[in-house]
Parts: C-alpha cells; sequence; structure tokens
C-alpha cells in the first residue's frame, strides 16, 4: 500500500484548510505535503492518467466557489492554478 494523501477540507473550528499531509502506512505517520494555492473544502480530487490529481470546485472563503481547480504535480510538489468548470460545483462526485 502506497501513501495516502489528506487534502483540505474543514478543521476543528469550521476553517477551510490549504494544507495537504501525506499519510505513510508503513511509518505510522503523517508528513506535511505542498498546500493548494487556496483554502478549499466539499470538492473533488481526481487521479489523472500521468500521475497528477486535479482538486475540482468546491467551497472556499465565505462559502463562494473556488475561481479556479487546482493540479498537483508530484514531481513538483507544487499545486498549479488552472481553469474551473464552466458551472461551480460543491459536494460533487466525479470518476
Amino acid at each position: 500500500m502506497g501513501a495516502v494523501p489528506f487534502i483540505g477540507g474543514v478543521d476543528g473550528a469550521g476553517k477551510r484548510l490549504s494544507s495537504t499531509e501525506i499519510y505513510d502506512p508503513t511509518k505510522g505517520a503523517f508528513t506535511p505535503g505542498p498546500s493548494m494555492t487556496i483554502e478549499r473544502a466539499d470538492f473533488s480530487l481526481d487521479a489523472l492518467p500521468d500521475g497528477r490529481v486535479v482538486a475540482i470546485g468546491g467551497t472556499a472563503e465565505f462559502l463562494r466557489p473556488p475561481d479556479d481547480s487546482e493540479v498537483l504535480d508530484p514531481a513538483a510538489t507544487a499545486w498549479i492554478p488552472v481553469d474551473a468548470p464552466a458551472q461551480p460545483r460543491r459536494q460533487h462526485a466525479s470518476i
């Protein structure tokens, strides 16, 4: 089993998060990962065929939809903003 990323969401005080933590099951430990460019909750996260992942939609500050989507390139260890869908979305599903 490989590492498992925990990305964005909401903390115990209701604050949206931009942080990423990576859980390594072989060590039983979390390590920090790159933060997204904005705080984001209620979004979908999809794996792309080339190994990158994309965060789409959700809610940002004041429950507004984010202005963009973000792609994480593991090789670059950074989130890169990309266009958002034409219709803002949150609490949606994707495959």
